[in-house]
């Protein structure tokens, strides 16, 4: 039976070869990342792009890394905002 976790905490501890070690000694074959390093001074999710309107644009920067690199073993959860000009649904509803 496949495992899906994604509330793995990588990269804060583990690199991407710890973190691969650490989910074939129990078991786990893909891991879903939410790239979350914490709250900024306003609250805002991090990491994220500071955006002219005020809003923040979230980021992904090594969950990117290691899904391009290891595309079968992760995937992404990608925050969005709506407020954000570059999101398809801005300006909808």
């Amino acid at each position: 039976m496949d495992i899906v976790d994604s509330q793995v905490h990588v990269f804060f501890t583990l690199d991407l070869k710890e973190t691969l070690a650490a989910m074939n000694a129990i078991g786990i074959l893909t891991v879903v990342i939410d790239e979350y390093w914490g709250a900024g001074l306003s609250g805002e999710l991090l990491p994220a792009a500071s955006l002219r309107s005020g809003g923040q644009r979230p980021l992904s920067p090594l969950a990117q890394a290691a899904v391009l690199k290891i595309p079968d073993r992760f995937a992404i959860l990608q925050r969005v905002e709506r407020a954000d000009p570059a999101h398809p649904g801005f300006g909808l509803g």
